[in-house]
């Protein structure tokens, strides 16, 4: 599932003027890659999640999924087969417990609502967390929140998982155990991690 993007603007409109916090993008991501995109804040990071994540539309510039022109995939079919994301507060609904906000997050990725708490069940026992399973997100601490957060994220086997800083909330201990579950999930040690950095 390979990613080009060719020189990709987004402008925000503050008061009488438009700032860029995208200007002229290029940028390559292979089929397997795992990248890690770093720049201080204001450097465009959360502006390209939203944009690859289809929350926000390009303001100029293309982008190809798999030679696809984003633009011409429906939104609805870019988040049910393509792409999921994570953010650093977590992506899970408060009124759910951790088993319905995972189901949900496969029902939604499938189309179907069929066995998709078994599922969920096993996914969490996969990773030693079903005693997890029927806790609301309140009474998760923040580090078992992101991982629940994450493994929701990946339920539905996306082909693209964009994480914007997903241990920034979190302490040492926990955010480790948050890059030690992306690694497994994407089959990953430290090596295979690209780098890229943004700048002004």
């Amino acid at each position: 599932m390979k990613i080009e993007i060719e020189d990709l603007f987004y402008l925000y409109e503050k008061e009488d003027e438009k700032v860029a916090a995208l200007r002229g993008l290029f940028l390559e991501i292979e089929s397997g890659e795992c990248l890690v995109i770093k720049g201080p804040n204001g450097s465009g990071k959360s502006t390209l999640v939203k944009v690859l994540s289809g929350f926000l539309k390009p303001s100029a510039g293309k982008i190809f999924i798999d030679g696809k022109n984003f633009s011409s995939i429906d939104p609805l079919l870019l988040r049910r087969e393509y792409i999921s994301s994570i953010d650093q507060k977590g992506n899970l609904l408060p009124d759910l417990s951790v088993v319905e906000n995972i189901s949900l997050s496969l029902t939604l990725a499938t189309g179907s609502a069929d066995k998709a708490k078994n599922e969920a069940l096993h996914l969490l026992r996969e990773y030693e967390l079903d005693h997890l399973a029927d806790l609301d997100t309140s009474q998760l601490s923040s580090g078992e929140r992101q991982i629940c957060a994450l493994l929701a994220a990946v339920a539905g086997k996306p082909k693209i998982l964009i994480a914007d800083e997903p241990s920034g909330e979190l302490d040492d201990k926990s955010a480790d155990s948050v890059y030690q579950l992306l690694k497994s999930l994407t089959g990953k040690n430290d090596s295979h991690f690209g780098d890229a950095r943004f700048s002004r």
